[in-house]
């Protein structure tokens, strides 16, 4: 029994599978590619031996790359499926301008001012910016925890429910990787 290299992932299995288990591809009979030229490299789920040019790990099947076309392709169906899954991110943008807007004004009104006038506005705001810097610290990972919980919903073709998105993210919220 002899072994044949998956021309999609370049998995070596036997020549007995008409196609991959992990990736579905089918095998083709020609000659297999030869991997003397390709970099190693190593999975990330279970440290098996891989190259630069396989997509999933021939051990375990995790998948070894990622293709940002793919992922933009995949997204942009998801959002043109469910528009609103967008809502909370508009959300956090149209406040965090706000803030902005609301604090640095009087900063603005003062540029024309003297010196004197200028640095007396400037720490009068400082405090306003300490709470817009809070609230995105705080918000972006309550908005960012969200979006899996209403990718998923779209995915599966659920109706979006962002109180069950909310809901969901606060409970797990001390976890959130803050980016």
């Amino acid at each position: 029994m002899s072994l044949v290299v998956c021309k999609q992932c370049g998995a070596k299995i036997s020549e007995e599978y008409s196609f991959r288990p992990y990736c579905k591809a089918s095998i083709d009979r020609g000659p297999p590619k030869s991997e003397t030229h390709l970099e190693e490299d190593f999975c990330p789920n279970c440290n098996a031996k891989t190259t630069r040019t396989q997509k999933f790990c021939p051990i375990c099947g995790h998948a070894l790359t990622i293709n940002a076309e793919e992922v933009f392709n995949a997204t942009s169906r998801i959002v043109r499926k469910a528009p609103f899954i967008v809502l909370p991110t508009i959300i956090f943008s149209i406040l965090s301008t706000i803030f902005t807007v609301w604090f640095d004004t009087p900063l603005f009104e003062s540029t024309s001012a003297s010196p004197s006038v200028f640095i007396a506005t400037l720490w009068s705001i400082l405090p306003g910016h300490a709470v817009a810097i809070m609230f995105g610290i705080l918000a972006s990972p309550v908005v960012n925890g969200m979006y899996p919980y209403m990718v998923r919903d779209a995915y599966e073709g659920r109706t979006l429910d962002m109180l069950s998105a909310l809901r969901k993210t606060m409970k797990r919220y001390p976890s959130i990787p803050r980016t």
